[in-house]
């Protein structure tokens, strides 16, 4: 059998679904302005004067526009519309006011009919009825939304009116941005019946009577109240009573609610699932509930600023509270001068959660209760509040509860826990046993036979045959070590969701770590000294209650507050402590940093560069102890750029001594200061989290101006590829190594041993090219651990490195060829080299017309081209050196690369034989040494062939060494004089394809002449000079 549907039922069937009335897209407005006429249909350009007329002539569906101005007169809405004004507020030439005052109107100022549904009122203030609510609905007002409101002053003529007073049952109600104040009874009220989908949000409810918000006298689902601010009202700021399921999840969450009366927050006979989320769950969340002020003197009876309890029973209620959670909320301030109590929290019924809230000067923090008297089942009876010296809350009757109370954050309350009428649960959820290994994974070494997680509570007890091994990542609720008790964390992570309370010994080795994933404030610490190798601090921060040594990282994705305990980040042999900071983690309280100096007596050059991660540290305790011997820190100067003047000014004349040592290290500068090796340098101050501006970099007119010491600002190491490098300043970044030569880093190459970074207490150099410049510096340029360690990045470049060593002591230079690089100093591609710190220290680099140059770019090299550059080299006079090639690295393979030496004119092909040992005659020697990049074989193969002239000068002997002459039988050597003519030959004999002869030339003159030594793989010429 067939069914024929009228042709209208399909689309009512869509409409209830979508739950929007059938006139949604037929819309018509109509005009209310005061001093119009009450005729016509209200147009736009003929306002009617009264609302109530608006309301006769408007069908379904219309949207009643109110002007501004002030409307004496009251409203029924008999139909559904919008009804809309100007906005809401005080000024009749801006805002629609709807008063009930001179004057004065009886009953109400809008009144809803009962059964009527969809209507809207928004942008208006209703104010002044005496005796009604501003806005009342009758029952049934379903698909309710009142935006943007305020209602004030309306002095109900009973209690049981309000600003806004709702009566159900009602549905699909929306209550979002009103401002309820200053009404003789309640702010917002929902009464009677059954009350679904409730939305209230963005509400200021505030200096009312009596309560401000509440849903009384019957059951609730689906109720929403978020982000409102009650406040100022004389009895409960919000009252709830029978939350269940039905209609959706019940959150209450982002509320502020100060200085009401007795209650912040009631919720009374709830049903709700124990859940956080789903159909029935009810959750209190994120709340602030607070008493500023003391409550009257009048009032003696119980406060608390967040109750779940039996009360106000009714045939639709169920007799006993069940499943709220309560989580993540911060209660202070609920204290009772009268023999009753001050509650942060009190609860009563089956599965209560109160967890991770904050609860602050109470008398009591959080309380379970069960078994207040008088109670009879199923009936009205409520608790007897009168008894004032009793431990209950005095509102509530519930016969038995149940529930958890855990991680909760306590301060200066009187009491913290309190169970009355229930049994105390056990300290712990787990204890530590050991009795079959180590391994704390194994079920059986725990009391419990059971392995902890995130949700448990963990003692470690002294005296057990196994201390507990942590070798995978696990997780806790809290974890006591006991006095003599031992943990040891070797890999993995050991995550804490709350407190850690260390008064045995915590290890960490390997890979290990501590990790703080609470959801709120967590707590570390204890009565001794806690090391810690890796401490990450959650988001939700973390405070310590006894003094703290990290060996390796903090990391701070929250808060770390010291509350006044020592925080030590630890330096030794095998590293120093960094601390990332992640989206905003920082320290609140002193830190204490230290640097160990390190070096071998050789190796180290006693200079410094040293700067602060804090913005307030002095160094007067390192350079002006109050013991003398105890002085870590001479010769401390600084360096100005402005003293590096005129055209003879050497680098050195910018050094000048520190002024005054009580001064705090400016953040972002540094200073220079001798410091014994194997030293630890200690600073203590306040982090420097914030961005460091170092500005008025300058440069002078002389050919060594421009340089400016700087220091990283932070506790981490500073990772130069991710700083923005200013226009007019080059772009190298300049360390001192610990034998006193500088590193530099450039373009991706570095010759330093910090390559691109600057660790943290240290200085570097920067040099401005041209104008004045400005250098920022923040913590998104610093190195994150997250980053992979092992990133390769391709390199294509043809490079050599170069190294010189002079006994334990170290220098190396970079020569390289890159597209857009030049001849000239390059700021972008080029690193200029510093003057070591002694003159005794060996310094290589690599020479242009106008600068001495660490790491030098050069422009890409071309098929034939041939490219000479000249070296520097420095060091002690007389002293021996190696000079090796210690990379080369993407030349081409009949690219040949040649050490020139033309003091004993050796020629060395680097490729074959990459060290070079000779000796320096002076401190200097800036033409004496070249490398040739060529393709010339010839050239090659005389460098390839190893040939030594020596000495030159010669006073009439002449040595001569050639190898790499396995093919020949002998060779010859010509000498010429200035004028081209031979003057000297002789036949040289090879032995085992060497060639090792004197050439006697006492009988030439004194003066310049040029030797050719020729053989079959070609000819070698060399300038000699006879004394």
């Amino acid at each position: 059998m067939k069914i024929h549907l009228p042709y209208y039922l399909p689309v009512l069937l869509l409409i209830s679904v979508l739950g929007s009335p059938l006139w949604a897209t037929a819309q018509t407005n109509r005009y209310v302005a005061v001093g119009g006429t009450d005729a016509g249909n209200c147009p736009a350009g003929s306002p009617c004067a009264t609302i109530d007329y608006a309301v006769r002539v408007a069908d379904p569906g219309d949207i009643i526009r109110l002007a501004a101005g002030t409307y004496h007169q009251q409203a029924s809405i008999s139909k559904s519309i919008t009804l809309q004004g100007a906005g809401a507020g005080t000024d009749p030439a801006l805002h629609t006011i709807i008063t009930g005052a001179n004057p004065a109107l009886p009953g109400r100022g809008i009144t809803l009919d009962a059964g009527i549904t969809h209507i809207t009122i928004k942008d208006l203030r209703v104010q002044d009825f005496g005796s009604g609510s501003g806005i009342y609905g009758s029952g049934s007002n379903n698909n309710l939304s009142i935006q943007h409101v305020q209602v004030y002053h309306n002095l109900g003529g009973s209690s049981g009116e309000a600003g806004i007073h709702l009566n159900g049952p009602i549905a699909n109600v929306m209550l979002q941005g009103i401002d309820a104040q200053y009404n003789s009874t309640r702010g917002i009220v929902i009464w009677n019946g059954r009350k679904e989908n409730i939305s209230i949000s963005d509400c200021t409810i505030g200096n009312n009577s009596l309560s401000g918000l509440e849903l009384q006298d019957g059951t609730a689902s689906g109720v929403t109240i978020t982000n409102n601010v009650i406040q100022n009202n004389k009895d409960s700021g919000l009252s709830l009573v029978g939350l269940s399921a039905g209609a959706g999840a019940n959150l209450i969450s982002g509320n502020t609610i100060t200085d009401n009366g007795r209650f912040g927050i009631e919720v009374k006979l709830p049903v709700g699932t124990g859940l956080e989320t789903g159909d029935g769950s009810i959750v209190l969340e994120n709340n602030r509930v607070a008493r500023t002020v003391p409550i009257a003197a009048t009032e003696l009876r119980d406060l608390a600023g967040i109750a779940v309890y039996r009360r106000n029973w009714t045939t639709a209620n169920a007799d006993i509270p069940e499943g709220v959670v309560i989580k993540l909320n911060t209660v202070v301030g609920y204290r009772q001068p009268s023999a009753s109590d001050g509650f942060g929290i009190v609860v009563e019924g089956s599965n209560m959660q109160v967890l991770n809230n904050t609860i602050r000067d109470c008398d009591v923090a959080v309380q379970l209760q069960a078994g207040h008297l008088p109670y009879t089942a199923l009936t009205s009876t409520d608790g007897d509040q009168s008894n004032l010296t009793d431990e209950y809350f005095g509102r509530g009757n519930t016969p038995g509860s149940s529930g958890e109370i855990k991680n909760n954050i306590f301060e200066t309350n009187s009491i913290d826990t309190r169970y009355v009428g229930v049994p105390e649960p056990p300290a712990f959820d787990r204890t530590w046993v050991g009795t079959l290994s180590a391994e704390w994974g194994e079920e059986n070494n725990w009391q419990e036979a059971a392995v902890p997680n995130a949700t448990t509570s963990v003692i470690v007890p002294a005296g057990t045959l196994y201390s507990p091994v942590i070798s995978a990542d696990q997780a806790v609720a809290s974890i006591q070590i006991a006095d003599g008790a031992t943990l040891e964390v070797q890999e993995g992570s050991l995550q804490v969701k709350g407190d850690l309370q260390n008064n045995g010994i915590l290890k960490q080795t390997g890979a290990g770590e501590v990790t703080f994933t609470g959801i709120q404030r967590q707590t570390l610490g204890s009565t001794k000294i806690l090391e810690v190798e890796n401490l990450q601090v959650g988001a939700a921060g973390l405070e310590l209650s006894g003094p703290v040594n990290i060996k390796n990282r903090l990391t701070l994705n929250g808060t770390l507050y010291t509350k006044g305990y020592p925080l030590t980040l630890l330096a030794d042999a095998t590293g120093e402590t960094q601390v990332t900071s992640i989206a905003g983690g920082k320290v609140e309280g002193p830190v204490t940093m230290q640097r160990l100096i390190t070096g071998s007596p050789e190796e180290h050059s006693g200079y410094e560069m040293l700067a602060s991660p804090f913005t307030d540290a002095s160094l007067l305790h390192l350079l002006q102890p109050e013991v003398p011997e105890n002085q870590i820190l001479t010769e401390a100067t600084i360096f100005e750029e402005s003293r590096v003047a005129g055209t003879s000014a050497p680098f050195e004349s910018g050094w000048v001594p520190l002024a005054s040592f009580n001064e705090a290290i400016v953040p972002g500068k540094a200073i220079r200061a001798k410091v014994a090796k194997n030293k630890v340098l200690s600073l203590t101050g306040n982090l420097q989290n914030g961005a460091v501006e170092v500005n008025g970099l300058t440069r002078g007119s002389g050919p060594q101006s421009g340089w400016h010491l700087l220091g990283n600002p932070y506790a981490s190491a500073l990772d130069w590829r991710k700083v923005t490098i200013p226009v007019g300043m080059g772009h190298a970044l300049y360390t001192l190594n610990s034998n006193g030569n500088y590193g530099s880093y450039v373009n991706g190459l570095s010759t330093g041993s910090q390559a691109n970074l600057v660790l943290p207490m240290r200085g570097f150099f920067v040099r401005v090219q041209e104008g004045m410049v400005n250098l920022s510096l923040n913590q998104n340029q610093l190195v994150n651990p997250s980053e992979s360690k092992n990133k390769i990045e391709s390199e294509n470049r043809p490079q050599v490195h170069l190294q010189i060593t002079a006994g334990n002591k170290k220098d190396a230079a970079i020569i390289y060829f890159e597209e857009g690089a030049t001849a000239q100093a390059d700021s972008r591609y080029d690193a200029y080299k510093l003057p070591a710190n002694s003159p005794a220290i060996p310094m290589v680099y690599s020479k242009t017309d106008n600068a001495n140059l660490s790491i030098n770019g050069l422009g890409k090299l071309k098929p034939g081209q041939e490219v000479v550059v000249p070296l520097g080299i420095a060091g002690a006079a007389n002293g021996n050196f190696t000079l090796e090639a210690s990379q080369l690295l993407n030349f081409e393979p009949n690219r040949f690369i040649l050490l020139e030496d033309r003091e004993t004119g050796l020629l060395q092909d680097l490729r074959q034989n990459p060290v070079y040992t000779f000796n320096l005659g002076s401190q200097g020697a800036d033409e004496r040494f070249f490398i040739h990049f060529t393709q010339n074989k010839i050239l090659a193969l005389a460098g390839s062939a190893q040939v030594a002239v020596y000495p030159n000068p010669s006073k009439g002997f002449l040595q001569i060494y050639l190898s790499n002459l396995n093919q020949e039988q002998s060779a010859e050597a010509f000498l010429y004089n200035n004028l081209g003519q031979r003057v000297y030959q002789q036949n040289l004999a090879v032995r085992n394809g060497r060639v090792a002869e004197s050439l006697n030339l006492q009988n030439l003159n004194k003066g310049v002449y040029v030797l050719h030594l020729r053989t079959q793989q070609g000819s070698v010429k060399r300038k000699i000079v006879l004394e």
